[in-house]
């Protein structure tokens, strides 16, 4: 098997945002006692809680122009055409992409090619079975069913994991309806990314202020939150890590997407990752670039970001 760190990555949406109800207030919790396993359907927008030592922001569902926008440059085929797109449901979604030290405690090792870089480091080298993994660790820890059914597994995560079949658990089989931890759709990704600005990169016209890439990086990733975060609070939205996304990859899919709550095509050979990396050019960090890999590929540039229906 190729070792990890050598895997290549193939370098391969969007906005005008009308957000339903958010009102920035950043003294939430989710529940009472401030426990992810809690209803919270009543929160207040942009405000933020924390499981397993991870910090969430609440996103209020909205309508956005998906794709190749007019502010974007350098687009890609698979960037158009642009779409409306309306996401009827909530979400929490990571503050940071999740780190070393956050999957060291739940997962006990760290498969990191960058270990050196420090805990608040991003963990990478993780493949899309491994995200998922991570995603059911915390949804346990927190009390809550698992997203995700992976069956027939080899290998323990961190170490090269392999599903032979993947399922959602919820009552309707959507993703949108489950109820631990899980991957963000890439309508998901983009309209947070894109925080209802109109932005060639995630908070700025300018990479340097928000994002590491082949220009800033020196040739390295950076701990999280050292750039300035979206309007929304995100960071590293564009920059440092790709960011594995639930998503099958289509080229073609835009064409035919549904305009509520898309899921992506049906089952390709690849699933879909966002955001660019630290050795990226600059262009792979914007919040229309999409990207793609098979699902048991691994690179030192390729982590995550959790989300979570908000209940």
């Amino acid at each position: 098997m190729t070792p990890r760190s050598l895997w290549p990555l193939s370098l391969v949406v969007l906005l005008l945002v009308i957000p339903l109800g958010c009102d920035g207030d950043d003294d939430d919790s989710i529940g009472d006692d401030d426990s992810a396993g809690d209803d919270d359907s009543g929160a207040d927008c942009l405000s933020t809680t924390t499981a397993q030592g991870i910090e969430f922001i609440h996103i209020c569902g909205g309508t956005f122009d998906m794709g190749c926008t007019a502010e974007q440059s350098s687009c890609q085929d698979d960037e158009s055409p642009v779409h409306n797109v309306t996401l009827s449901r909530d979400f929490w979604l990571g503050t940071t992409e999740i780190t070393q030290q956050q999957w060291q405690a739940l997962m006990g090792n760290n498969p990191s090619h960058h270990s050196s870089c420090g805990q608040d480091c991003p963990v990478e080298n993780l493949n899309w079975y491994e995200a998922l993994a991570f995603a059911n660790a915390v949804s346990v820890a927190e009390g809550l069913p698992e997203c995700f059914g992976l069956d027939d597994c080899t290998n323990a995560p961190g170490n090269a994991m392999e599903c032979s079949s993947v399922s959602v658990n919820s009552d309707t089989g959507s993703l949108y309806d489950c109820e631990g931890f899980r991957m963000p759709t890439e309508a998901e990704w983009e309209y947070a990314a894109r925080a209802e600005d109109t932005l060639l990169y995630a908070g700025s016209d300018s990479i340097d202020e928000v994002g590491w890439y082949e220009g800033n990086s020196s040739e390295t990733l950076h701990p999280v939150a050292q750039k300035q975060a979206n309007g929304w609070g995100l960071y590293d939205m564009s920059g440092n890590v790709w960011e594995w996304a639930w998503d099958w990859y289509d080229p073609g899919y835009y064409p035919t997407s549904p305009a509520t709550d898309p899921l992506g095509p049906g089952p390709t050979v690849y699933r879909t990752y966002r955001g660019g990396a630290w050795y990226a050019p600059a262009e792979y960090t914007r919040v229309a670039r999409r990207n793609h890999d098979q699902p048991d590929r691994f690179n030192y540039g390729l982590g995550l970001r959790l989300a979570r229906t908000v209940p």
